[in-house]
């Protein structure tokens, strides 16, 4: 996300995550957290576990393959009056649930379909946006080993989410 404070649009400011935890208390986040709530659906997302040396990719993901949804915020920059507006989002993420822990110590913030529409309800309370930013499943997934083809940017298509190996289960839960 490109804040709509800053002056110019740089890399410096560019801020693909978000942490949850901090969200009110950061000056880029605290407005779009109160008014510029977004859904992000996606397929799954990667990590990766170091295995002897060798980087596994993971891909997580549903069961049926029906897409997860997963919390975010946006913002609109425009530098002046001549510059082409700018829309750019941010994903949340919090601590991993434990069964996450074994790829990495953070995760996306996930909703379920209730979720998804309070999140985006201008009548959510606070108090029920931060329980969101907690750690937490709200359904079962997979943990699924793919192909290292995932590895190389430049490589795109179904190879990148080819299984190769058995997917570990992650029950739906908080931490």
């Amino acid at each position: 996300m490109v804040p709509s404070s800053v002056k110019e649009v740089s890399y410096q400011y560019s801020m693909f995550n978000a942490r949850g935890e901090r969200v009110e208390k950061s000056p880029a986040f605290r407005g779009p957290f109160k008014s510029q709530r977004c859904v992000v659906p996606i397929t799954g997302f990667y990590e990766w576990v170091n295995r002897n040396g060798q980087k596994q990719p993971y891909m997580v993901h549903s069961p049926e393959n029906n897409g997860l949804l997963l919390a975010g915020l946006w913002d609109c920059w425009r530098g002046s009056e001549n510059e082409e507006l700018l829309e750019s989002f941010t994903i949340l993420t919090t601590n991993s649930v434990p069964s996450l822990g074994f790829l990495h110590r953070r995760q996306p913030v996930m909703l379920n379909q209730t979720g998804a529409r309070a999140w985006l309800s201008k009548r959510t309370d606070i108090q029920r946006l931060r329980d969101y930013l907690k750690p937490n499943l709200p359904y079962e997934m997979l943990a699924s080993p793919v192909s290292t083809y995932v590895n190389n940017m430049c490589n795109h298509g179904s190879e990148c989410s080819e299984i190769v190996g058995g997917s570990i289960e992650l029950p739906a839960g908080s931490a």
